[in-house]
């Protein structure tokens, strides 16, 4: 039940992405659907689908907070009367396992406005970060940690 709720999701998703909606991009995404399925049948039984869904959405939503977040913060620098930042280089110690994760991590890092990842030692996962307004340190690896690396450290145990 769980394989076909995939492959109409992956046809409706198709059909989104094509903006019309018709009987043959609704076909062509249920193949689509189908061949996937069948490519990744063991690892989508092995898995809870909706559970990874779920997370990879939240992770999105809240990542979308943080670069308006992020904006704001820069806006107040820019447009003070008098520039005070404070930039600083940061080693974040990771908690993340894969290395996939790990550079999602980074890019997640760079792509905050403020923030930059300069290199990812997965060795022994650190990420260098280069913070445009870093006065307290340890509240920004407390702020990385809780809200980028935490809602990613629940999607890979998922």
């Amino acid at each position: 039940m769980r394989l076909l709720g995939f492959t109409l999701a992956c046809a409706l998703i198709w059909v989104a992405l094509e903006g019309d909606f018709q009987g043959s991009r609704f076909l062509m995404g249920l193949l689509i659907g189908i061949v996937l399925v069948t490519m990744e049948q063991s690892r989508l039984r092995r898995t809870n689908i909706w559970r990874k869904t779920f997370a990879a959405v939240y992770i999105l939503f809240l990542f979308l907070f943080e670069i308006v977040y992020a904006n704001w913060e820069q806006l107040k620098i820019v447009l003070a009367p008098k520039v005070k930042v404070e930039p600083h280089w940061i080693q974040y110690p990771m908690q993340l396992q894969s290395p996939h994760f790990q550079a999602m991590l980074a890019a997640m890092i760079t792509l905050t406005p403020g923030t930059c990842s300069v290199d990812v030692d997965p060795g022994r996962r650190i990420i260098w970060v280069h913070a445009l307004n870093a006065a307290d340190a340890p509240a920004t690896i407390a702020r990385i940690h809780d809200r980028l690396e935490k809602p990613l450290l629940s999607l890979e145990e998922t």
